[in-house]
């Protein structure tokens, strides 16, 4: 009986030592895979001024919500309902985008403030907020079309946001966050951490109170040949 037990023990330990000891690291990558996800930290887009330093583009910030599908789990229907209730939008919207395989989905883009303060986000596991730039052009439309505009991402696509995009948009850094025993999202000091390089400013040689007379006689000009040419 005792060489039984013996035996036994011994045939644990060296379970033990396998697990703990010769495999270890093949479980702690699994480990490690199954609870971090890469979040972006986007950079701040720079800045467009005119020949006398006036803004004439810039930037404000806004909340975006992203989540990893796999952390949220089974809860997806009680998150989609949240976003669903805040943002008065069909719950499938939401739940369609967190079954899948993906590691990282983006739930809502850009919104104010004020809104995003009526979701707890402490109580919703595998999703995170973050700041988010939006472009911010301070005259509407004036200059519109050497100014150009970006899409929801900052990236530019039509004139000087375009032609100076690689020197505005600058490098978007990034954390690992990691889900801990209780359940809470929070950055790893086990996975390096990139912080975001914001773009450079551009500085134009119009100028915006001469721009702002031109295109206002332009204008007046345009609607007075059009009631010209529907005139009888």
């Amino acid at each position: 009986m005792k060489i039984f037990l013996l035996a036994f023990l011994l045939a644990v330990l060296a379970q033990l030592v396998k697990i703990q000891v010769l495999d270890a690291p093949k479980y702690q990558e699994i480990a490690k895979t199954a609870v971090r996800v890469k979040v972006s930290i986007p950079s701040t887009r720079g800045s467009i001024y005119d020949r006398n330093g006036n803004v004439l583009v810039s930037n404000t910030r806004m909340v975006s919500y992203a989540a990893d599908p796999k952390i949220i789990g089974e809860d997806i229907n009680a998150v989609a309902a949240v976003f669903a209730g805040v943002f008065k939008r069909p719950a499938s919207v939401y739940t369609n985008k967190l079954r899948t395989a993906k590691r990282f989905v983006w739930l809502e883009r850009h919104v104010y403030p004020d809104q995003a303060r009526r979701i707890a986000i402490e109580k919703l596991e595998g999703v995170v907020e973050l700041d988010e730039p939006q472009r911010l052009y301070h005259y509407n439309d004036l200059a519109g079309q050497v100014l150009g505009f970006t899409n929801i991402d900052n990236a530019g696509l039509s004139g000087i946001e375009l032609q100076c995009d690689r020197v505005l948009r600058g490098t978007d850094g990034f954390v690992i966050m990691q889900r801990d025993g209780l359940g809470r999202k929070r950055p790893s000091v086990d996975y390096p951490r990139v912080d975001p390089i914001d773009g450079n400013d551009v500085v134009l040689t119009i100028d915006f109170a001469f721009q702002s007379i031109v295109q206002e006689n332009s204008n007046a000009a345009s609607r007075k040949i059009k009631l010209w040419a529907e005139s009888p």
